[in-house]
């Protein structure tokens, strides 16, 4: 609380303030709304298997989610409370150009009471004179006790003013002192949960243990998460059922490791909605096997194999976030195929080869994003008796690199690249499509990287892909400026 006179408020500024807090405050809640849909997902996915997934899936829904709808609904209280604190300051000042200085005021009464008190001590003096003008004129009562309760009602009225501001700032101590309070308890809570969740850099497998006694780790409140949930629906869901499956990982360091994992008779699949769209997925095969090596930053290889498979996806949206449609679907006896890229995401060399038995695929799409002018048009279908086929493909001068408005940028998108592929064997097969991805933003224009692609299989095969920069005006920022 301020000391006794010392209170000022400069309504303007904590009108600014007020609205500083709450764009800043939405953008965190929106910003741990999407981290909370990623763990969501993460947290139900069948894809993700073992003891060591089911104890990072325990600590992530009961540690890390409770954690992060605890830190939505501090910030939402803080901002809260700043609006409260406004509106109760507007209840005596209600100017939002005026300042409310305590010091001030109670300088404003001091000297309207000397006056009162200089006033009091004419009374005296003017009664005298009224009487001695009355023998020689017709006189009439001053109204003296006006005066005095005019007076008072000054007195009162400051008094008020100043009881208001002193209520004001107590209530408003009070709401910052339990503010705090919960920072507090927020701060030790995530202290906690780090320490008895991980022992030397690793995950504790036993910490599901813990996380379920609610006296070492009580559940915070949700109010700010299922606010957004109610403003922008979610929702997930995920199963599968395996005869055998296994995975074995191996490495190094973070840039030099292995894995490898097989599942058998196998089926899985997932659906959910979200960002005004809508997906499923779903897959099966009697065996499905599958490696990768990364040995350091600049070099990566991945093998896959799969027997009497069939996987099959579609998504459908309209609206802010996703705009179009798209279905793929495959099937097949046997498909074998591995990649190997050379570099980094940046400027790389990438190498790939398959093999097909009595496999047949096919999709289509028709998605695009009219505010940055990217979209993906196109079609493909493809039958293979047997086939073989291997392909190389080189990109480069990347774009989506840094930050754009303090923003961090996706992936990054070769501004240019060419990719071409030859198979041969019992098949048959047409596609076309076109694309276009954002690779770098500025206020008033886009750079997209515009891919063509085409292939055209009748027992010999081919597959092109051209990538070339183009520009995307933003021509409402144009105008506007």
């Amino acid at each position: 609380m301020a000391n006794n006179g010392s209170l000022v408020v400069d309504i303007e500024s904590l009108e600014k303030m007020c609205s500083d807090v709450s764009t800043q405050s939405n953008k965190i809640i929106e910003n741990y709304y999407e981290q909370f849909k990623k763990l969501y997902i993460l947290c139900n996915s069948s894809y993700i298997k073992g003891d060591y997934a089911d104890a990072l899936k325990t600590y992530l829904q009961k540690g890390v989610i409770n954690l992060n709808s605890g830190i939505m609904d501090v910030v939402a209280a803080i901002q809260a409370e700043l609006e409260l604190c406004y509106k109760d300051i507007l209840e005596i000042e209600s100017d939002n150009r005026g300042v409310i200085s305590e010091e001030r005021i109670t300088s404003i009464n001091n000297f309207l009471n000397g006056v009162k008190n200089g006033y009091a001590n004419t009374e005296g003096e003017v009664f005298g004179h009224l009487c001695e003008a009355s023998s020689y004129i017709s006189t009439s009562d001053v109204p003296l006790d006006d005066v005095k309760q005019a007076f008072d009602w000054t007195g009162l009225t400051f008094f008020d003013i100043c009881n208001s501001i002193e209520q004001a700032d107590q209530l408003l101590l009070s709401g910052a002192n339990a503010m705090y309070d919960r920072i507090v308890s927020l701060k030790n809570q995530i202290i906690n949960v780090r320490n008895n969740c991980y022992s030397g850099g690793y995950l504790n497998l036993n910490c599901g243990t813990w996380l379920d006694d609610i006296n070492n780790n009580p559940q915070l409140p949700t109010v700010a998460l299922d606010n957004m949930k109610k403003e922008h629906p979610f929702d997930y869901v995920s199963n599968g059922v395996c005869v055998s499956e296994d995975q074995w990982v191996a490495g190094l360091s973070t840039d030099t490791y292995a894995y490898a994992g097989y599942s058998l008779l196998s089926a899985s699949y997932e659906k959910g909605y979200g960002d005004n769209s809508a997906f499923i997925k779903a897959k099966a095969s009697v065996l499905e096997t599958n490696a990768y090596a990364q040995l350091t930053d600049y070099a990566s290889v991945t093998a896959n194999v799969k027997l009497l498979y069939g996987e099959v996806e579609a998504k459908a949206g309209w609206g802010d976030g996703y705009y179009g449609a798209r279905a793929s679907g495959e099937v097949g006896v046997a498909k074998v195929d591995a990649s190997a890229m050379l570099g980094n995401e940046y400027v790389n060399i990438k190498g790939n080869a398959y093999a097909k038995a009595a496999c047949a695929d096919g999709s289509a799409r028709f998605e695009f994003e009219p505010e940055d002018g990217t979209f993906d048009i196109g079609f493909d279908g493809n039958a293979t008796g047997a086939a073989v086929g291997a392909g190389v493909s080189v990109g480069g001068f990347d774009g989506a690199y840094g930050k754009y408005q303090g923003k961090d940028m996706e992936k990054p998108t070769n501004l240019f690249g060419a990719k071409a592929s030859v198979s041969a064997g019992a098949q048959v097969g047409i596609g076309a499509g076109i694309r276009s991805q954002k690779a770098i933003e500025t206020e008033y224009f886009n750079v997209n990287a515009l891919s063509v692609n085409v292939n055209l299989k009748v027992l010999g095969g081919i597959d092109l892909s051209v990538q070339v920069p183009t520009i995307y005006p933003k021509f409402d920022k144009i105008f506007a400026a």
